[in-house]
């Protein structure tokens, strides 16, 4: 029994301690799935946190980044930067005052935008204490903007391109002090200014020589796309050659300035277009040529000798006025008219109108006063209608109001002073002494001619003038134009001069087939080159010698147009005559050709403006000048030639934009902003 009851104990204990070894191992099992769950728990936890904490730094780099282009953008706003010149700002924003807490530096990182990015890349492990390092370059209108923001470990790097808005403009752009759309040969000169072309084609700026005289002293521009390189140059102490060049020199020796020249390349191509060439205006309507009162007949009228003076008060028609002594007319305060088939003054002939009152004096066939005199008293007017020629010679006429009309010759060799001189005659104006017209003149004759030391002054007045032949020779002058009009077949303005009466007004000159300005001849000389524009229209067969040549200190100041009026609908600007600019000349204003050739040479000068020629060939040599802009299809400058950009602003107030009719100017622009990473 005794025994029995040991053994039946111990297979109980048995399976009592089986059953605490289960449990043990589930709560041992229970433990390492709660450990492993923490374990992954914890782990999340910190990667979420350092997570979290990169995400914070990224967020700070950016918008230390952002606040680096902020920061130059104001700089930008607030100073003018060089084009291709690169701006560096670095620096902290914790704590203090911003501007404090940056510094400027103008690095050499290169020309092209790739290089400039390269070299800012490098440039950042030098900097990873400071929030900020930022740099700006222009190209044009355009700003190029990199920064780099620094948080901790953490770098982000963020770029800005924006390009200027701008309102819109009649006028091309004349920024450039030369623009050639297809090719520049520079072989000898300075240009002050900077340089461009549409072309990408190898060489199309081209320095054929090694003279030091040649310079470019600011920016060169390429064609869109092309290469910025300049071939040959030493790279690395090598002379290396890049065949696609645009800008090609004979070899690196010389030309030195050219070694840290930076090139550009446009962001789109220029397209300069010639303006249209206005036809010349119709003649202007002039007042009807009054019918001649029917007056009873007196016979002929003599003022002679004995007695003396004659007295007439009386209205009448003669058929011969006679004048070799005096003839007072007495008006008494009425308007007398008189009559006549012939007038003549003999040489001591002197016709007194005595007012208050008015004169009209009708002549059907001829005026003639030799050197006889015309005075008006008292207030009196006098109005002379000639239908046939009126011809003076050395005398002294006041004259109210002065009409010929008809067929017959104006020729006038002494003085007159007038309120208006109206002519409309299929015959010549000649003069060869003084007129004064002090309201209006209007002149429509076969020809207009000037000489001796005749002068034509207008009292501030208007003049219009048309003619198949306008011709003044030394000495000569029309001066004191207030608003004025010459349209001729051939125009040659020998030496004499024309000026206007101030800065405000106005002269347009239409010439259709030759034209010629010889020595020491002026044209608006001292005057607004806004105010004053010629239009020459004639063709290469028409012109004397197949070409205009301005050769011989002539000055002009204004607007020079040369273009043949459009046939059948389009233009033959071919036909245009070649331009020479020789001997001394001087053009203060715009030169506007579609001459094939177009030549400066030999002192000359065209000042402060613009030499638009965009299908030309131009050519500068021999000491030849241009103080402006110059737009040509071609450009090519040697022997000692000076090309002075003044500075677009500069350029605005002397040019006509009515000059530049049919040209598309440039069109108003929106600022545009590119940001990346």
């Amino acid at each position: 029994m005794y025994v029995a009851i040991v053994g039946e104990i111990s297979v109980g204990a048995y399976y009592m301690s089986r059953k605490s070894g289960v449990i043990l191992a589930v709560v041992l099992m229970m433990f390492l799935v709660l450990s492993i769950l923490a374990t992954t728990l914890m782990i999340i936890v910190a990667s979420r946190s350092r997570q979290a904490n990169e995400i914070e730094k990224r967020t700070h780099a950016y918008f230390h980044a952002r606040s680096g282009i902020e920061i130059l953008r104001g700089i930008t706003e607030q100073m003018t930067l060089d084009n291709n010149t690169v701006l560096l700002v670095y620096g902290d924003l914790r704590g203090a005052d911003e501007e404090a807490n940056f510094s400027v530096v103008y690095p050499d990182f290169g020309n092209s935008d790739h290089e400039i990015r390269g070299s800012f890349e490098g440039y950042l492990t030098s900097y990873k204490a400071n929030d900020i390092v930022a740099a700006v370059w222009r190209r044009g209108e355009s700003f190029n903007f990199i920064s780099a923001g620094n948080a901790g470990d953490i770098t982000r790097i963020i770029t800005f391109h924006r390009v200027e808005g701008g309102e819109g403009q009649d006028l091309p752009e004349f920024d450039m002090a030369v623009f050639a759309r297809t090719s520049i040969r520079h072989e000898q000169g300075v240009i002050d200014g900077s340089i461009g072309t549409n072309s990408t084609a190898p060489g199309a700026i081209h320095y054929p020589n090694n003279s030091g005289s040649v310079n470019v002293t600011q920016d060169i521009y390429v064609g869109p796309g092309g290469s910025l390189e300049i071939s040959p140059r030493v790279v690395n102490g090598q002379t290396s050659t890049f065949p696609e060049a645009v800008v090609q020199r004979h070899s690196v020796w010389g030309q030195h300035w050219l070694m840290d020249k930076v090139i550009s390349d446009l962001e789109q191509e220029r397209d300069y277009q010639l303006p249209d060439m206005p036809s010349a205006p119709d003649e202007p309507t002039l007042p009807l040529f009054p019918q001649f009162p029917a007056l009873p007949y007196k016979g002929d009228l003599t003022a002679g000798w004995w007695p003396r003076p004659t007295y007439l008060s009386e209205e009448g028609r003669h058929a011969n006025i006679q004048i070799l002594a005096e003839l007072i007319i007495q008006l008494e305060g009425s308007t007398l008219d008189l009559v006549a088939d012939i007038v003549t003054f003999g040489g001591s002939g002197e016709l007194i109108v005595e007012g208050p009152g008015t004169l009209n004096l009708y002549v059907s066939d001829s005026i003639n006063t030799s050197s006889g005199s015309i005075t008006l008293t008292n207030g009196a007017k006098l109005n002379i209608f000639a239908g046939g020629d009126f011809k003076t010679g050395n005398s002294n006429l006041a004259i109210s109001n002065l009409y010929v009309s008809g067929s017959g010759e104006v020729d006038i060799d002494g003085t007159i002073v007038t309120e208006k001189m109206l002519v409309n005659t299929s015959g010549d104006f000649k003069t060869r002494s003084r007129i004064t017209v002090q309201d209006q003149a209007v002149i429509k004759a076969e020809g207009f001619s000037s000489s001796g030391s005749a002068s034509l002054s207008l009292e501030n007045g208007l003049l219009d003038i048309y003619v198949n032949e306008f011709y003044m020779t030394a000495n000569t002058s029309i001066d004191g134009i207030e608003k004025g009009m010459i349209v001729s077949g051939e125009f040659d303005l020998a030496q004499g001069s024309v000026t206007l009466n101030n800065e405000e007004s106005d002269l347009k000159i239409y010439v259709k087939d030759s034209f010629n300005m010889g020595g020491s001849s002026k044209i608006n000389d001292g005057g607004n080159p806004q105010n004053t524009i010629l239009y020459y229209q004639g063709i290469e067969s028409t012109q004397k010698n197949g070409f205009v040549d301005l050769s011989g200190a002539q000055t002009f100041v204004g607007t020079f147009f040369m273009r043949p009026p459009k046939s059948n609908g389009s233009y033959e600007d071919h036909l245009t005559p070649n331009l020479k600019l020789t001997g001394g000349s001087n053009v203060i204003g715009t030169v506007i050709t579609s001459s094939p050739d177009v030549e400066v040479t030999g002192g000359s000068s065209t000042e402060v403006t613009v030499l638009y020629a965009p299908d030309s060939a131009v050519k500068i040599t021999g000491g030849g000048k241009v103080y402006g802009a110059i737009v040509s299809d071609t450009f090519t400058m040697s022997g000692g030639a000076t090309v002075v950009h003044p500075g677009a602003e500069n350029l605005a107030d002397y040019i006509d934009p009515d000059a530049f009719d049919g040209v598309s100017g440039s069109e108003g622009t929106e600022a545009v902003e590119e940001w990346g990473e």
